[in-house]
């Protein structure tokens, strides 16, 4: 699992970063791609990201200790880009 750490922080601020995050290993990883788990941190249930299409098959847990998201290991030996050939 990636753990992204934070400080405290909006909602609307962290919904932002985690957004970013993974909008950024879609780049690589592809547009289909989804985390097989998504933990929010805060007090707060953060209900957009229910209604991200990307995010329909990605088991989503609110009031977690902190912004993490999870992949299959075999991801981290992908190339970083694709292979244009």
């Amino acid at each position: 699992m990636v753990a992204l750490l934070q400080p405290k922080s909006t909602s609307q601020g962290q919904y932002y970063a985690v957004l970013l995050y993974l909008s950024a290993i879609r780049l690589v990883a592809g547009p289909n791609w989804q985390p097989d788990e998504l933990h929010v941190s805060g007090q707060h249930k953060l209900k957009g990201f229910l209604a991200i299409d990307f995010l329909a098959n990605t088991r989503i847990l609110f009031h977690q200790p902190t912004n993490a998201f999870c992949f299959p290991k075999a991801m981290l030996s992908k190339p970083a880009l694709p292979d244009p050939g």
